[in-house]
């Protein structure tokens, strides 16, 4: 007997798409009750490598749909191709004034060389190696998401308990703890050391954590 499934359509956006690899990522590298092993870093590397070139795409597409195609002229057809990373980041520049920093194009051209090497080839390196380079793209990401997308995936990882998961990574920690406090510069806000997650971040005048959205004083455990 063939098997009669309900008629409902399969659909992610960029947007969507990009969560769900991030999503599938952090269950890999912070994996509930247990420590991440071999093939957990090579999943996690897939999935936020993959996550990374859709919110490139989708800020591309927010300025216009067709600048997501190599041949723009080929909009809105599916046989074409879309922009390799380097060109989403290219066009980010030229078009929309979104600037990626030196050190942000290092970490996603070495991220994109692991995913080729995955998916193509043998892959090779060490534990500390891997987790640094997923710490940094995380890191980018929730960064990005922030400042040039207008949504905050750290809200909706702080809602579904996964942002503590990713703040006992030490690699991402480190790494987004630098871009937390240049955003709490740029806010201009009398900010102090949370005593929960410890980022610069405690708003002192609302009594909350913007990053692990602790609410209380200063001497709280």
């Amino acid at each position: 007997m063939t098997q009669q499934y309900p008629k409902k359509e399969i659909e992610f956006d960029l947007l969507a798409n990009a969560l769900d690899s991030l999503h599938h990522a952090i269950d890999h590298v912070a994996p509930m009750g247990d420590e991440p092993g071999a093939k957990d870093y090579k999943q996690a590397i897939l999935a936020v490598a993959h996550a990374v070139e859709l919110l490139l795409k989708e800020r591309l597409q927010r300025e216009h749909p067709a600048l997501i195609w190599r041949n723009v002229e080929k909009y809105p057809s599916l046989d074409a191709q879309t922009v390799s990373v380097d060109e989403a980041i290219a066009r980010l520049e030229s078009i929309c004034q979104v600037k990626i920093s030196d050190d942000d194009r290092s970490a996603i051209k070495s991220s994109k060389l692991l995913r080729n090497s995955i998916q193509h080839f043998r892959f090779g390196m060490t534990e500390k190696a891997a987790r640094k380079s997923i710490g940094k793209m995380l890191a980018f990401i929730l960064d990005f998401s922030e400042t040039e997308l207008g949504h905050s995936i750290r809200k909706d990882l702080q809602n579904d308990d996964r942002l503590q998961d990713l703040l006992t990574i030490y690699e991402f920690y480190e790494e987004y703890f630098k871009r937390v406090e240049d955003e709490m510069r740029r806010k201009d806000k009398w900010t102090d050391t949370c005593p929960k997650c410890e980022f610069p971040s405690f708003d002192v005048r609302a009594g909350l954590c913007e990053i692990c959205g602790h609410v209380g004083g200063l001497d709280e455990d």
